[in-house]
């Protein structure tokens, strides 16, 4: 990753361009503005990471798979370009290049209680009594202001694979059992009500809500949506309990596998 990362620069730097080396927690929107385009070194979190904190259309992000031994890299550029980036950028030159474009998830916030900040989880490690005195001295402090709690607040971020709604901690409630010695963490849902275009409301109860991207349709919420092949073996298990045809399972448990 290291030598892939100095071989982008020095192209770079060859070619006349001043470059500016940002690490995952120096990332801010001063370094966003100060860039006429963004390279992205790392693989497909990395990319995620960037493209969310830029809001300018007109302001490429380009993203190098710096390690594609232990990445897959599918948001940035072939992995030849790993090794030959100078390739790369002459044909970024030229002109030699189509855009891609990706749509991206905008959200607005109304309400109390509220953290402006975005907060990188990446970089949290806080119990949950410090996450939880955290979030109590951040709503007290907002509520000694005065501030519109109806007024819609757009997120500095944007979301490029998808958006998730749900406890910030879900799976660290504690909970003490019979035996003293034993204290088991469990499970907390998420209970919320969801009205889309201006319907109904619905109250519903879950381990949240995922709202997905063209972009992340193929990731987490292709995972959390898909049939495993277990599961359909399963149905047609009985089914064929019933029919007597032993053929019929292996044939359509074929059909069924994406390509």
């Amino acid at each position: 990753h290291t030598h892939n990362v100095r071989q982008i620069v020095d192209n770079l730097q060859k070619e006349g361009v001043e470059v500016r080396v940002v690490k995952r927690g120096a990332y801010d929107e001063d370094t966003v503005r100060w860039a006429d385009a963004i390279v992205s070194a790392g693989g497909d979190g990395t990319m995620l990471l960037v493209a969310s904190k830029v809001f300018d259309k007109n302001k490429p992000v380009i993203g190098v798979n710096t390690d594609p031994e232990r990445s897959e890299g599918h948001l940035c550029l072939p992995v030849h370009y790993t090794q030959s980036f100078s390739e790369a950028l002459h044909k970024l030159r030229k002109g030699d290049f189509r855009w891609q474009w990706r749509q991206r998830i905008r959200m607005h916030l109304e309400g109390t209680g509220i953290n402006p900040t975005p907060v990188d989880l990446h970089e949290q490690q806080l119990s949950l009594e410090q996450h939880n005195k955290a979030h109590r001295s951040t709503t007290e402090s907002q509520r000694s202001t005065t501030h519109d709690g109806y007024t819609p607040h757009l997120l500095p971020v944007r979301g490029l694979n998808e958006i998730f709604i749900g406890e910030s901690l879900s799976s660290r409630m504690k909970y003490k059992s019979f035996k003293p010695h034993l204290t088991l963490s469990l499970h907390r849902a998420s209970y919320y009500e969801i009205s889309i275009d201006d319907g109904p409301w619905e109250k519903q109860k879950s381990s949240g809500l995922s709202i997905c991207t063209g972009t992340g349709s193929k990731a987490w919420s292709y995972n959390i949506n898909k049939l495993v092949d277990q599961a359909v073996e399963d149905v047609l298990r009985i089914g064929m309990n019933k029919i007597k045809t032993p053929v019929l399972c292996s044939v359509v448990l074929d059909a069924f596998k994406p390509d």
